[in-house]
């Protein structure tokens, strides 16, 4: 798996555990920082990862599950690879390939 796939499948699983856990009417992981995700990823996922951190407390067995994929994916991850470098259209292939592998 390449960098610009791995990015794109900590964004769907990102996604996919604010979808769960957010209030309603709060906007999804995806929804808020796709824009900018793809131009400074590094950046966008520390943001991101705090803001599903907040949520934590609230985790069941199931987002405990995709955290721990989640983990996996970004303990892979080579730290050379955790740059802003902009992201390829490649990593929207693995984003909607991971969230319709997850929504299953």
């Amino acid at each position: 798996m390449n960098r610009d796939q791995k990015f794109g499948k900590l964004l769907a699983i990102a996604n996919v555990i604010s979808g769960r856990v957010f209030e309603g009417g709060k906007p999804t992981i995806a929804q808020k920082h796709m824009a900018r995700f793809s131009k400074k990823p590094a950046y966008s996922f520390e943001r991101i990862h705090a803001e599903i951190m907040e949520y934590a407390p609230k985790f069941q067995a199931r987002e405990m599950e995709l955290l721990n994929k989640f983990q996996e994916i970004l303990a892979d991850m080579d730290e050379s690879e955790f740059n802003n470098q902009e992201l390829s259209p490649q990593y929207l292939h693995a984003y909607y390939s991971e969230q319709k592998a997850l929504s299953n």
